[in-house]
């Protein structure tokens, strides 16, 4: 079973709405750029703007 990393579901939503990209975030979270990525496809509400 792949490790899960913590990655607050608030918080991506606000870098994300800050314009910080994917790589940013990654890097942040100290985590591959496709962990990422799996968060947003899990999570399709992180990019609905303005709410």
């Amino acid at each position: 079973m792949k490790k899960r990393h913590d990655i607050p579901i608030s918080e991506l939503k606000e870098f994300l709405l800050n314009g910080k990209s994917i790589n940013w975030i990654a890097k942040h979270y100290n985590v591959d750029w496709s962990t990422i990525k799996n968060r947003i496809y899990e999570n399709p509400e992180l990019l609905e703007e303005g709410k």
